[in-house]
């Protein structure tokens, strides 16, 4: 028999969940999204927990449908590497365990793969979970 495809769109838990966070002013911002691990939000207020998990969930979709997917081939290229074991890191970040995580090599990773500054990237980020957030509504 056919296996069902997962949609990464169709996820009806996660948009409501960005719909109450963006309600509720729990959005945060980009460049804190990429500072924050699952470990992050171990206890923490549930609603905090869902809004995090919502907020990624839209920067996966918007990373591969976001401005007519602009964005899909510098995540796959970023996906490619690093199963590979030759993800870019920053010269200045480099250094230490590759596989310790360190928030500090994230953002400047994904401007890299990208090709995007993070404050101008942020803008459409913000415009594309407005407009996730309200096709649930």
């Amino acid at each position: 028999g056919q296996l069902p495809r997962w949609d990464l769109a169709n996820n009806p838990s996660r948009r409501r969940a960005l719909q109450r966070a963006r309600q509720r002013g729990l959005l945060l911002p980009l460049q804190q999204i990429l500072r924050l691990h699952a470990g992050n939000m171990v206890g923490r207020p549930a609603q905090n927990v869902q809004a995090f998990y919502a907020q990624n969930w839209a920067f996966a979709l918007y990373l591969l449908q976001g401005e007519g997917g602009r964005y899909r081939v510098g995540l796959e290229r970023l996906f490619a590497d690093t199963a590979a074991g030759r993800a870019w890191l920053p010269p200045h970040l480099a250094r230490g365990n590759p596989r310790a995580w360190n928030p500090d090599v994230v953002a400047p990773t994904m401007e890299h793969y990208l090709g995007a500054s993070l404050p101008g990237f942020d803008a459409g980020f913000r415009d594309f979970v407005k407009q996730l957030a309200e096709e649930g509504s």
